[in-house]
């Protein structure tokens, strides 16, 4: 599931480094990191869970005008690769949906990054 959230933006968005984990070092930014999914079991369908999966667009320190801008425009091209005011379907998972967008500050090799954290839900269920 990490690795097709991955490989969608990579599709969609292929002028952006896409990561799996979180770098030590960022030289190319902005990238966006496709997290560890939290999955836990949905109550009403035993045989469904819901899968969480964080989407975080890394962006440049504020060290240039433009970097807020940038920030913003790498956001939504994810964004859009996720449908995201529909949501979508893919062949592994039977459906994505983003459920929040939120700005925030990351450290990486002890200096703090902009970044945006997305939230994408994916439903599974066992056929």
């Amino acid at each position: 599931m990490r690795t097709t959230v991955a490989e969608l933006v990579r599709g969609a968005v292929p002028d952006l480094a896409v990561h799996q984990w979180l770098p030590e070092d960022v030289p190319e930014v902005p990238c966006v990191v496709v997290g560890r999914p939290l999955i836990t079991p949905d109550p009403d369908a035993p045989v469904a869970a819901l899968a969480t999966i964080p989407v975080t667009v890394v962006g440049r320190r504020y060290t240039a005008d433009a970097a807020q801008a940038e920030l913003d425009d790498a956001t939504w091209a994810v964004l859009a690769a996720f449908n995201w005011l529909r949501g979508m379907h893919t062949a592994d998972v039977q459906r994505l949906n983003v459920t929040t967008v939120e700005p925030d500050l990351v450290s990486i090799a002890g200096d703090e990054y902009p970044v945006y954290r997305i939230s994408v839900d994916a439903h599974l269920i066992a056929c």
